[in-house]
């Protein structure tokens, strides 16, 4: 695995002297800028190439989790940007600038938070200690390339495999987007401080081992482990050192977190590979023998099923009892927003998301389904001033460029509705789209000022494209 999940080894605090902290005087040929910068290309290019999942609740409670680690990590340089794969496979991997996937695959194993956030200091570590950057120079080095043209060959295998692969003529291209290999040292420092991290945002330390451990179990006799785990076996030896090392952290009890068993309930049954039916069967059994973390999470696990039913009314009346008691919690209201507009119930959701945007102005769970619940009601006006203030603060929300669009469109703004679609492509680092719609808003607009400030974003693009084809081509 990219991070290389499967080997981690912890060690506590009590035993910092014993390896001391070389990450960070690494790297000389990368600048902190450049590693910004080619992590922008790098997530543009996944988000053209890979199902990333722009569900909001999802996204934002995968970033609140990671910002709490990063809040407790040394050595921080960037913003960091957390996001969800949809892949049952069991990967996680960091990238230049702050850049951390999580396979959908993690959620469905890990039991409860504190392993998911395991998993997420572990990378955050390599990050901040730029393990990566340290490795991306030594491929190069081996591979006889310079660290730029290793870089822009990364960058374009993502946006076209074939011409990525052939650019840089060596089975690393088709590899270097799954996982990156660092030094049995680059390892044993992100376990060290990836534990310290875990520990110090409140989380058992302990977690990092059971993970581990019920994966070593699991896949000890399979004829087709994951592919991380052929590239970094989980050891007996391995196993026995992150539990020598947990147990030197005072122990600590994390009770159920109710948000990640609701996430991970979003999971199973909207991105796992159970249809309906078979989720609606999974928790109607753990409810009747509860086999349950939190009644309450296999309950609304239930509701969601019940809502790939189509059973929109019994999902309801689930939802409804839910909400009584998490009146404030956004998997609760981005569901009753769902069953309110499948039941054509669009006036009683948009009063309630009305309500919520009263006191989380800025929520994007709330923005996305008000424009949503707007857009269903024909409020094609209300959801575009919505969109159009939220984004001015949030210009790299996909969903809600794209939910922009579609709000303009309805009106016949297509001038306004292109502009939008620009940014959407722009995200997607598809630059000649983005260009073209851009180009198509300025022949559709007629005042001079915001004329001139299309011209002025097709300028910035150009340069953008410019850019991006300057990185590949090193």
């Amino acid at each position: 695995m990219s991070g290389s999940l499967a080997s981690c080894n912890v060690l506590a605090e009590s035993t910092d002297e014993q390896l001391p902290e070389i990450g960070t005087v690494g790297a000389q040929a990368l600048t902190i800028a450049q590693e910004k910068q080619y992590g922008d290309a790098y997530m543009r290019a996944l988000r053209a190439s890979t199902p990333i999942i722009n569900d909001p609740v999802l996204s934002d409670f995968i970033n609140t989790l990671g910002n709490r680690l990063v809040a407790h990590a040394d050595n921080v340089r960037f913003p960091f940007h957390f996001f969800l794969i949809n892949d049952p496979s069991i990967n996680a991997a960091a990238f230049l600038g702050g850049y951390i996937k999580i396979n959908t695959g993690i959620l469905l194993v890990a039991h409860n938070e504190s392993e998911l956030a395991s998993v997420m200091a572990h990378e955050i570590s390599h990050v901040t200690q730029r393990h990566i950057a340290r490795s991306l120079e030594n491929a190069a080095i081996s591979n006889h390339l310079t660290l730029a043209g290793l870089l822009g060959s990364v960058i374009l295998s993502i946006a076209d495999p074939m011409a990525g692969i052939a650019a840089m003529q060596t089975s690393m291209a088709a590899s270097i987007q799954h996982r990156i290999n660092f030094t049995r040292q680059n390892e044993r420092e992100a376990d060290r401080i990836g534990m310290q991290v875990l520990y110090r945002s409140g989380f058992s330390p302990t977690a990092m081992v059971n993970f581990f451990s019920q994966l070593a179990s699991k896949y000890r006799y399979s004829t087709q482990p994951p592919k991380w785990l052929v590239d970094h076996p989980l050891t007996s030896e391995r196993i026995a050192d992150a539990q020598s090392r947990a147990s030197q952290y005072p122990k600590k009890y994390i009770a159920p977190n109710l948000d990640y068993q609701f996430a991970r309930a979003r999971v199973q049954v909207r991105f796992g590979t159970m249809d309906g039916d078979q989720a609606y069967s999974m928790f109607k059994e753990q409810l009747a023998n509860h086999s349950y973390q939190l009644q309450d999470a296999a309950r609304y696990g239930l509701a969601l099923a019940l809502y790939a039913q189509k059973h929109y009314h019994q999902a309801e009346k689930l939802i409804m009892q839910l909400a009584q008691s998490y009146p404030q919690n956004m998997f609760i209201l981005d569901t009753e927003s769902d069953v309110d507009l499948a039941l054509k119930q669009t006036n009683k959701a948009i009063k309630r998301l009305e309500s919520a945007y009263q006191r989380y102005p800025d929520n994007n769970v709330v923005i996305m389904n008000l424009a949503a619940a707007y857009m269903d009601d024909n409020a094609y006006a209300k959801a575009s001033t919505l969109l159009d203030y939220y984004l001015r603060e949030h210009p790299n929300n996909l969903l809600g460029w794209q939910s922009l669009a579609q709000a303009y469109q309805h009106q016949q703004l297509n001038g306004k509705a292109a502009q939008a679609l620009g940014e959407y492509f722009a995200l997607r680092g598809q630059y000649h789209q983005a260009i073209r719609e851009m180009q198509r808003a300025e022949g559709k607009t007629v005042n001079r000022l915001d004329r001139a400030r299309i011209t002025a974003r097709i300028d910035e693009l150009k340069d953008a494209q410019k850019q991006l084809k300057q990185l590949q081509n090193l």
